[in-house]
């Protein structure tokens, strides 16, 4: 059986793979950054991530051109925005993005004609330059597609064959016939924490709270980050020469190649320190002009207060996998607002909060919004914008419902006896009180807007007899340093699940 597997080449992925072909599962395409001196199977093509993402050191194969009719609108609009992740402030044209939607089709479409896999396994939602439109050529070509999927809890994860359901039909991998101790992990996790209205703030938020109250005040950048030789050589240009001197490793290199390297530089020509330099000061200043604008626009803490019928609508970090692909069309937030708003009487109030991320430091959320965004969203009839520092669970409860594309809020929400309306493919989304937007009734609208109660626990019940069956328990991104259990063992027999062959484990 041969598989393509698209996943950072480290220890823990070369252990599955190793696993994988003592079971007679070749992985024949390896697409991954390269982070360990493990070396590739003898029959297994490795495509460095950052020559993927690039179309360089591509497999020799006659081309083939993949036919644009046979995209959806969502998918050709989801990869637009998805290249806001590589796009500093505005490099890339239309026509650029365009263009480089189509070599990526065209790319993958040939390979996967010429090799013909029998499945694919995705170690994240593929949300990617590359590897979306691996995903969207697969699923043309009717080549199965194994997804794994990240949830807000520390080392959980859920398997999909798609990205959203098709026909009907549910698109959560069965990966577990006993689910009780899933249940039961899931209920510590997922459930508990929200008792007695308890709220915790995520894992992911609580380091970028750490991340950006470390280092120093640079003046001349304006930022607070972590001052070093690694970053003020990479920030300007220079990591060759600091290679060569030996300062550091290339596997530190490929990181920032990721963040760096890849954008606009690649395709205006414009490398080197001077324009590394001055693309600094410039995002600085584009993040400092993004802020100005959100605070003008703001209202003050007692204006929340004072309003009794909302609906509560947290933005979502951008650009990221949790609204491109995963909400689709709704991917545009804006958009969202206001579709929900010709939903709504016109006394129900829409109370928008921006998301602490999309400000951090650490990330690149000046990618995600432009100029006029939060006068745009002003603009709307009977809505408010929070101030960033107004405490989300006093928001959730007193709300009438919560409207996300697929954020974590939608899920306290429901912990807290609250409907959510889901625009997008939450992993909650199978759950009673969250209801998707575009199947909105009038009479659900009725229970939303009576507040009619839902604490429930039969219902939570009923949500992870299903979700659990889907559910693995391993720290696969490495997300937490192996704070948590990381076990390849888990994900091979995951995949073997999949492809319907022996596990390790037992040998059924």
């Amino acid at each position: 059986m041969k598989i393509f597997l698209f996943a950072k080449k480290d220890d823990f992925w070369s252990s599955v793979v190793t696993n994988l072909k003592s079971m007679d599962i070749n992985v024949i395409y390896w697409i991954g950054q390269n982070a360990s001196e493990k070396d590739i199977p003898e029959d297994c093509f490795f495509h460095e991530i950052i020559d993927a993402y690039q179309l360089k050191k591509l497999y020799s194969v006659p081309v083939k051109s993949f036919d644009l009719n046979n995209l959806s609108l969502a998918e050709y609009y989801n990869y637009i925005k998805i290249l806001d992740r590589s796009d500093n402030i505005g490099g890339f044209s239309f026509s650029l993005r365009d263009r480089i939607f189509k070599e990526q089709l065209n790319y993958w479409y040939s390979v996967l004609s010429y090799l013909r896999p029998d499945s694919i396994v995705f170690y994240n939602t593929p949300h990617l330059i590359c590897d979306y439109p691996l995903y969207i050529v697969a699923k043309f070509m009717e080549i199965k597609t194994m997804i794994f999927n990240v949830t807000p809890f520390i080392g959980v994860h859920y398997a999909t064959n798609r990205i959203g359901d098709f026909e009907n039909k549910s698109n959560l991998v069965k990966l577990n016939d006993d689910i009780l101790n899933n249940k039961k992990h899931m209920i510590e996790k997922a459930i508990k924490p929200y008792e007695n209205y308890n709220y915790e703030l995520p894992s992911y938020i609580k380091r970028q709270y750490i991340k950006d109250s470390q280092g120093v005040l640079i003046p001349f950048l304006k930022t607070k980050t972590k001052l070093s030789a690694k970053w003020v050589f990479s920030s300007i240009g220079l990591e060759d020469a600091m290679i060569h001197l030996g300062f550091y490793k290339k596997l530190y290199r490929l990181k920032e190649d990721l963040r760096f390297n890849y954008d606009f530089y690649s395709f205006t020509g414009e490398y080197g320190w001077v324009s590394r330099f001055n693309y600094q000061l410039i995002k600085k200043r584009f993040q400092k002009r993004l802020k100005s604008e959100l605070d003008r626009n703001i209202v003050q803490h007692y204006e929340i207060e004072r309003t009794k019928k909302y609906i509560y609508v947290p933005l979502h970090y951008q650009p990221e996998a949790t609204t491109a692909p995963n909400g689709g069309l709704y991917s545009d937030q804006i958009y969202m607002v206001e579709r929900l708003r010709e939903q709504l009487p016109d006394d129900v109030t829409i109370i928008v909060k921006e998301h602490y991320s999309q400000f951090s430091n650490s990330l690149y959320g000046f990618r995600g919004r432009y100029l006029s965004y939060w006068e745009k969203l002003n603009s709307i009839q009977n809505l408010l914008i929070a101030p960033m520092d107004f405490d989300q669970k006093k928001l959730i409860l007193n709300s009438l419902a919560v409207a996300t594309v697929t954020g974590t809020a939608g899920w306290e929400a429901i912990q807290y006896g609250k409907f959510c309306i889901n625009f997008g493919e939450p992993w909650y989304k199978r759950h009673p009180n969250s209801i998707n937007f575009d199947e909105l009734n009038p009479d659900e609208l009725e229970l939303i807007l009576y507040k009619k109660p839902l604490s429930d626990s039969k219902l939570n019940s009923q949500f992870l007899n299903e979700f659990c069956e889907s559910v693995i328990f391993s720290d696969i991104l490495d997300y937490h340093s192996g704070a948590v259990l990381r076990s390849s063992k888990v994900v091979v027999n995951a995949i073997l699940k999949f492809v319907k062959v022996k596990t390790i484990d037992n040998n059924e």
